[in-house]
């Protein structure tokens, strides 16, 4: 929600928002340098991100990634997101 991604930003200026995206046109999270930065990830509903939810999260600097290749359910795109996220930050250490 707006409220959500306003206090991310209010809270933790530097982190970055990312969000699942289902469009082969989304970069591959596997393949972002977050380095130690902060994350946020945002996991939308199974059906993805509804038109105007894409151009708000578009509008505040979310950027959509791609988790597979294929679309995942809500429940395994979260663990798939810590997964993925938490092996980039062991290999930055």
């Amino acid at each position: 929600s707006q409220d959500c991604i306003e206090s991310i930003k209010k809270d933790s200026p530097n982190c970055r928002i990312i969000a699942g995206g289902i469009s082969g046109d989304c970069p591959s999270l596997a393949g972002q340098p977050f380095g130690q930065n902060d994350v946020a990830a945002l996991i939308g509903p199974e059906g993805g991100f509804t038109e105007n939810e894409d151009a708000f999260l578009k509008s505040r600097s979310v950027q959509f990634v791609r988790l597979a290749d294929t679309i995942l359910r809500t429940e395994t795109a979260a663990i798939a997101f810590a997964a993925i996220l938490a092996a980039q930050r062991n290999q930055t250490k």
